[in-house]
């Protein structure tokens, strides 16, 4: 997959376009370390993605205990487990001075590989309840 697709759109804008930049940015560094120049754009992805999962898992959290998700404590598990491996990556990065091809390459891939998996079989769990909670609280 090297475009957004719109299936993965919760129907809730600031996740969606957030969930967007994301990918955006994941596949311009996928770019970089196919031309080669990955090991040279790891520290900017890093404190990207360090920044990033601190202010969107901080939003998508927001919207869940504001609307009472249910399965809040699991979600929010599964974000900090998320955030431990990119906080282990730079750790790699900046203890070992750089990170080796094949830890860029696995950083990646894991990075994908979680972003798909997570926007699609689970953020849609509280994308639809939430957006159910906030159409009923229109009416």
């Amino acid at each position: 997959m090297n475009s957004w697709d719109d299936q993965l759109n919760l129907g809730i804008e600031e996740l969606d376009n957030q969930h967007k930049n994301l990918f955006l940015q994941i596949t311009k560094f996928a770019r970089a370390y196919q031309a080669g120049s990955g090991k040279q754009a790891a520290p900017e992805i890093l404190e990207f993605l360090e920044k990033y999962v601190e202010e969107h898992f901080a939003a998508e959290e927001h919207y869940m205990l504001k609307y009472g998700f249910p399965d809040y404590q699991n979600h929010a598990a599964l974000h900090r487990e998320f955030y431990a491996k990119i906080i282990a990556y730079k750790q790699e990065y900046y203890s070992q001075r750089g990170l080796s091809s094949y830890a860029v390459s696995k950083m990646l891939e894991m990075t994908l590989k979680w972003l798909l998996e997570h926007i699609k079989q689970v953020d849609k769990q509280y994308g639809v309840f939430i957006k159910n909670k906030m159409e009923k609280s229109l009416q």
